[in-house]
């Protein structure tokens, strides 16, 4: 596989970035060579060459990718670097790109939807809610069936039981009590819960993600100790959302390379623009304000703020210009009359 990549790198031309100043060859970028790996791997897992994806991926191959992301993104700006960031209004366009791609596979459909709606309203790490089969993720690190709860009311229910939930009714909150978070201090670590949109109807344009979720887990409930979304016949893929979202940022005339499931870290930070740090922090589970603010990206509330004040020709009269910044002298006495402009 060491080999495979660089005879890829060495031999495949990739897409030249419009804010590129490579002047010559630009190789295959190296997020496009790790999906070889994966298909190599599907394909000798099918052949029953080896029994998972991990038995081919060493830690010098994982470093040599990482080399080659490096490069790939060393002559861009910082702002084409990140990710962008998943805002209600992508998750939207994403919802109908799920429906169009596994309209005739309903688990797999709903599953997908759960799982967006989970993760942006949670602000979720991908390994959080996602599997990964390349990266695996301790169980005790996800958002299991075992700690995972529906709030009605007062009472609250495990999702392995919905036969206990109250007939007819729809549950106000989604709770999941996590054992162990990457930056988890103890005592600090606290349930993960997300409300019902007060305005949510399914005519409208807008979504609701604790009634995306509702809708899975009573359909497809998991079994106890498993991954939450993993009723549906199995965990949903990382793999999946990331081919979602791709299709996504392509619909929305985005760049398909940096909408990722991660988006959904930074995405709900811009909803929460006028919110407080601290409320901020909360949403995403940050410990440390820096942490935090490497998420945000407020340019575009800003800009409405402020509108209104930078086009108000009022706000700063010449007038005013010319008492703070023109030096105080006589007119001239050869144009006693003529004012200063």
């Amino acid at each position: 596989m060491l080999c495979f990549a660089a005879y890829l790198r060495r031999t495949r031309d990739g897409k030249r970035h419009a804010a590129s100043t490579h002047h010559d060859r630009i190789p295959i970028r190296s997020v496009t060579i790790d999906q070889y790996i994966s298909h190599v791997a599907s394909l000798l897992i099918e052949q029953c060459h080896i029994t998972a994806s991990t038995l081919i991926r060493s830690t010098l191959l994982t470093q040599l990718l990482d080399g080659y992301a490096n490069w790939d993104d060393a002559d861009l700006p910082l702002r084409l670097r990140v990710k962008i960031p998943l805002t209600a209004a992508l998750c939207v366009v994403a919802l109908r790109v799920i429906d169009d791609l596994f309209r005739h596979q309903p688990s797999r459909r709903l599953g997908l939807r759960a799982s967006l709606c989970l993760g942006y309203g949670l602000s979720l790490r991908p390994g959080e809610y996602l599997t990964n089969p390349h990266k695996p993720v301790p169980l005790k690190q996800q958002a299991t069936s075992s700690s995972c709860f529906f709030s009605f009311g007062d009472t609250a229910f495990n999702v392995c039981c919905p036969n206990l939930y109250p007939s007819g009714k729809c549950p106000d909150h989604f709770a999941v009590f996590f054992h162990h978070l990457k930056n988890d201090r103890v005592g600090q670590g606290g349930p993960r819960a997300v409300a019902r949109n007060p305005t949510f109807s399914p005519a409208a344009t807008d979504f609701c993600c604790l009634s995306e979720i509702y809708t899975f887990l009573l359909a497809y409930p998991p079994s106890s100790g498993l991954p939450v979304m993993s009723g549906g016949g199995g965990p949903v893929l990382w793999t999946d959302l990331r081919t979602v979202l791709h299709l996504t940022a392509l619909r929305s005339g985005l760049d398909p390379e940096r909408v990722l499931p991660h988006s959904n870290r930074s995405g709900p930070n811009m909803q929460l623009e006028d919110f407080e740090d601290s409320v901020k922090m909360a949403q995403g589970n940050w410990t440390t304000l820096p942490g935090m603010r490497s998420y945000v990206h407020g340019s575009l509330k800003h800009a409405s703020k402020v509108t209104s004040a930078l086009h108000d020709i009022q706000m700063c009269p010449v007038a005013h210009l010319r008492t703070f910044f023109m030096p105080i002298c006589d007119p001239p006495s050869s144009a006693p009359d003529t004012p200063l402009l």
